[in-house]
């Protein structure tokens, strides 16, 4: 499941260095082998992703929840609150 999100959300999982175009942002000069899409391996951003699925999934359950609430409004009590 972790692999399927990081496919699905790969470019916000950028290679240090590198902005979301893949344009080196601060290693002018360095030579080595460079990847082209700027997007980091699985195996290093596997943390971060375990963090923002998990986030992810209990955001779309909390959201889920609330808009299937029933909310009943008591106008007795609504009424007695004072508000000043």
């Amino acid at each position: 499941m972790l692999l399927k999100y990081y496919n699905a959300h790969r470019e916000n999982y950028q290679q240090a260095g590198l902005d979301s175009s893949g344009t080196d942002t601060g290693n002018a000069g360095v030579t080595g082998p460079q990847t082209q899409s700027g997007i980091a391996p699985f195996a290093e951003v596997k943390e971060q992703l375990t963090q923002d699925y998990e986030t992810d999934s209990y955001n779309s359950m909390i959201t889920q929840r609330a808009d299937s609430a029933s909310v009943h409004v008591n106008a007795g009590v609504l009424a007695a609150i004072q508000l000043s």
